[in-house]
C-alpha cells in the first residue's frame, strides 16, 4: 500500500512539474510578442500566429471598450495547450500604452505573480490619464488600483443560471441598498472596471426608486457612464460572459 501511495505521489509531482514547464514555456513565448507603442492589431496577429502553432489552443478578443479620456481597454483570452492566459491592454489611438499578461488557474486567478505575470506601462501617459480620471470621478486611483480594476474578469450579473436565481453579487448589492451604504456604491462608480461600475449604477437606481436623492457628483458620474455605454460582460440565461451595452435607450 505504501509503495502504491509513493508511486502516486511521484507521478503527481512529475505531472505538476511537466505542467509548470509547459505553462512557463508558453508564458515566455507570449510576453516578447507585445510591445509598448505598437499597434494592437499587430499584437493580436502575432498572438494568433502563436496559437496556430500549438494544439488545443484558441484566441478571442473579448472586448475593446472606452474607459474614458481617450483610453480603450482591450482583453484577449489566449489558450495554449489548454492553458489559459488573460491579456489586458490599454491603448491610445490603437497603440499599446499598458499591457498586463497573466497565466490563470482553473478559478481564473493568476497562477503565480512572480513567474506568470508581466506588466509594462507607459508611465507618463498612464500618470496623465489617472490625474484626469481622478479629477473627474473625485477618486484616488493609482497604478496598482488601475491594474486590479482592469484584471477584474467577473461578469456583471444580478441574476444568472437556470431559472435566473440572484447571484452572490446581486445579493450584496441588495444588502448595500437596504443599508443605504452609498459610499461603497460610489466606490463602484469610480472603478475602472465597467462591470463594477454597472453594479454601482444598479445600486443607485434602486435607491432612487425608493426616494433617495444622490448628490450632483454621483448623478453626473452616472449620466457619464450611461452615455458612454461601454459594453460589459454579463450573464444571458445560463450563458456567462455575454458582451452587451447595458444602457441602451438612456
Amino acid at each position: 500500500m505504501k509503495s502504491i501511495l509513493s508511486l502516486c505521489f511521484i507521478w503527481f509531482a512529475a505531472f505538476n512539474r511537466a505542467s509548470a514547464q509547459v505553462e512557463a514555456t508558453n508564458f515566455n513565448k507570449i510576453v516578447p510578442l507585445i510591445h509598448l507603442n505598437e499597434s494592437t492589431d499587430t499584437v493580436y496577429k502575432r498572438l494568433d500566429s502563436l496559437k496556430q502553432a500549438r494544439t488545443s489552443s484558441s484566441i478571442s478578443r473579448i472586448f475593446d471598450r472606452d474607459i474614458d479620456f481617450g483610453l480603450n481597454h482591450i482583453r484577449i483570452d489566449l489558450g495554449l495547450n489548454n492553458i489559459p492566459f488573460q491579456i489586458d491592454i490599454l491603448s491610445v489611438n490603437n497603440r499599446v500604452c499598458l499591457y498586463d499578461v497573466r497565466a490563470l488557474d482553473e478559478y481564473d486567478r493568476t497562477l503565480n505573480k512572480k513567474y506568470f505575470k508581466k506588466v509594462e506601462i507607459d508611465s507618463a501617459l498612464i500618470s496623465d490619464y489617472l490625474k484626469l480620471r481622478n479629477n473627474f470621478y473625485r477618486s484616488h486611483k493609482n497604478t496598482k488600483d488601475l491594474l486590479n480594476d482592469i484584471e477584474y474578469n467577473k461578469s456583471y450579473a444580478m441574476y444568472c443560471g437556470d431559472g435566473s436565481p440572484e447571484t452572490k453579487k446581486g445579493k450584496n448589492i441588495d444588502k448595500l441598498v437596504k443599508e443605504k451604504r452609498t459610499k461603497m456604491l460610489e466606490e463602484m462608480l469610480q472603478s475602472i472596471s465597467c462591470e463594477t461600475q454597472a453594479y454601482g449604477i444598479t445600486g443607485f437606481e434602486r435607491l432612487i426608486k425608493q426616494g433617495y436623492q444622490p448628490d450632483s457628483l454621483v448623478l453626473r458620474i452616472m449620466d457619464h457612464i450611461e452615455k458612454r455605454n461601454s459594453p460589459v460582460l454579463t450573464c444571458g440565461g445560463c450563458i456567462d460572459g455575454v458582451l452587451v451595452k447595458p444602457y441602451n435607450g438612456k
